[in-house]
């Protein structure tokens, strides 16, 4: 994803470009890595939520890759098990961003006409998530995968998720849903005010309770709605960008600490928990915010800045969340044998250290494919697109390719 993060939110960079006297090639390989430092605009909380929401994601699956190799119940298998259960808040933590990115009121913006919104999205956005599906292709079934006669199958493929390659890819189709929705959320969320905003998350939480925990209770309806499923946690995203979500931050934070509970007690006691506690369960859905919230309410200070290594891992953080699933599967435990169960004897503690060693190499390497693929591979399919799209919306709207670039930062 060559520019989305550097589009959707100002990710941070290195040291040095015109004003700091730096040399070109230093300020190159600043902004290829971590974005320009001085983009307009730039929010460095979320930079931190992205990064957190990438470390979680990766480790939730090394770890629940491990858990299941554990017998059940063990002293071993229960911390984990916990573990990962909290781990778990990455998704909604990515959707959260992305919905508060995309609706959240900025001073000054000028929103584009649908039509263009669409237009940028799809070079932007559909289309590096795509690439990123074919190399799984190209990996798993070799050049004869991308032949143009198996364009229409690689096509339905990646729309119904039904390779088995890519499981992980759920949350990118979730989020790539979200972008079709966005427009009109966003004339929504333009003309709300807090207090309604505020009882919209109050309803969307309700909602996500009903069509979760009603059945346990035996209470069902005849129908379902928006506001209980993925669509509604972007615009939770959208009320965590409102000043009411910061008055409400103490009681979303005692919410949370009473999620952590019932997520600990589920993992402990209920068969199945996973059901009840993961994706966009209510747990998550209050852990989440109370996140969201906490750097943001610490965004002036604790969270006002980021080093360039994080910076980096901002940037390409959703790049990492697409390919983390086949640098663990295939380099790092494949290739490497490194895993949780990757020797036998240290107990707990062995087992903790050992996957903190499989992360942190899934990581590292997972930025490193990032920022090759996506300066290479993505950039010149998003350049060339970029072009036949600009020149079309050019003649659509009467303005110059150049302009049309240039009105997106």
């Amino acid at each position: 994803m060559a520019r989305l993060a550097s589009r959707e939110i100002a990710a941070t960079g290195l040291p040095g470009d015109r004003e700091t006297n730096a040399s070109p090639v230093r300020a190159y390989l600043g902004e290829v890595l971590c974005g320009n430092v001085r983009r307009p605009g730039r929010i460095v909380y979320m930079d931190w939520l992205r990064v957190l929401a990438a470390v979680l994601v990766v480790a939730l699956h090394i770890i629940r890759s491990t858990v299941e190799k554990l017998p059940v119940h063990t002293p071993s298998w229960e911390f984990f098990s916990d573990l990962s259960s909290l781990f778990a808040v990455c998704n909604v933590l990515f959707v959260l961003i992305s919905g508060a990115l995309i609706l959240g009121k900025r001073p000054g913006e000028k929103d584009d006409s649908i039509l263009r919104f669409y237009g940028k999205k799809a070079v932007n956005v559909l289309v590096p998530c795509f690439l990123y599906f074919l190399f799984y292709m190209f990996y798993a079934f070799g050049l004869s995968a991308l032949y143009p006669a198996n364009w229409g199958n690689l096509l339905r493929q990646f729309a119904g998720n039904t390779t088995g390659l890519t499981p992980h890819f759920w949350l990118v189709h979730v989020i790539l849903l979200f972008y079709v929705a966005a427009p009109f959320f966003k004339c929504l969320t333009r003309q709300m005010r807090d207090g309604t905003a505020a009882v919209m998350a109050a309803v969307i939480f309700l909602a996500h309770c009903y069509f979760l925990y009603g059945s346990y209770a035996g209470m069902g309806y005849v129908a379902t709605t928006f506001l209980g499923a993925w669509d509604a946690v972007f615009l939770l995203g959208y009320f965590c960008t409102t000043e009411i979500a910061l008055r409400l931050y103490r009681f979303l934070l005692a919410g949370a600490a009473a999620a952590v509970v019932f997520i600990l007690f589920a993992v402990h006691a209920i068969d199945g928990y996973e059901i009840l506690v993961f994706n966009n369960a209510p747990p998550m859905l209050l852990l989440g915010c109370a996140l969201f919230l906490t750097f943001r309410t610490y965004g002036d200070t604790v969270f006002s800045r980021i080093p360039s290594l994080f910076a980096v891992l901002a940037k390409y953080s959703f790049p990492v969340l697409m390919i983390h699933w086949f640098v663990f599967f295939e380099i790092v435990e494949k290739r490497l044998g490194v895993n949780g169960m990757m020797f036998v004897g240290g107990g707990l503690t062995g087992l903790a250290a050992r996957m903190l060693l499989s992360t942190v190499l899934t990581l590292a390497i997972s930025a490193a494919f990032a920022v090759v693929f996506d300066n290479t591979v993505v950039l010149c399919v998003e350049t060339v697109l970029e072009g036949v799209s600009g020149k079309a919306l050019g003649k659509m709207f009467g303005t110059t390719p150049g302009a049309e670039k240039g009105g997106e930062g």
